[in-house]
């Protein structure tokens, strides 16, 4: 996953990829890399459960850092607050989703739900990710300091 997400970029980087559709193809194999950083190696190691050993966990989580997060902030918002308030609707971030994502029994039901098969996934894949990435680690974790200026 690492590779797939450095290579590409280290390739652009050179200079070498002149062509604009090279450039697509090397952003998407590039975003592919970072959403198994994101979703494989990062998730597990923060969980401790990469490795046996700490010191290898802390290390990968910090892949988080690499792809523009801050695994603290990640540590803390998906350890403390989503497994404290697992599919509680408004207390799990992960679950308030806009309102054409339904992921609690307990969310407000509208016509469009009925779809969602069809959509959800391409959705979690893309703006999921890059919402928690850019947005979430920006507005903090309520009442812990983070929302200072």
């Amino acid at each position: 996953m690492l590779f797939l997400f450095l290579g590409p970029l280290t390739v652009m980087g050179t200079g070498v990829v002149v062509h604009i559709w090279m450039i697509f193809v090397l952003y998407i194999i590039s975003g592919l890399g970072m959403a198994g950083i994101g979703m494989g190696i990062m998730h597990d190691a923060i969980h401790g459960s990469y490795s046996k050993k700490k010191a290898v966990n802390r290390c990968l989580g910090l892949t988080m850092n690499l792809i523009g997060a801050n695994a603290d902030v990640w540590r803390i918002q998906h350890n403390v607050l989503h497994h404290t308030y697992t599919n509680v609707q408004e207390a799990d971030d992960d679950i308030n989703m806009p309102f054409f994502l339904r992921f609690s029994s307990h969310g407000k039901k509208y016509w469009i739900h009925r779809f969602q098969y069809l959509y959800r996934k391409k959705y979690i894949l893309s703006e999921l990710f890059f919402r928690k990435a850019s947005t979430k680690d920006k507005q903090g974790v309520p009442n812990s300091g983070f929302n200072r200026p």
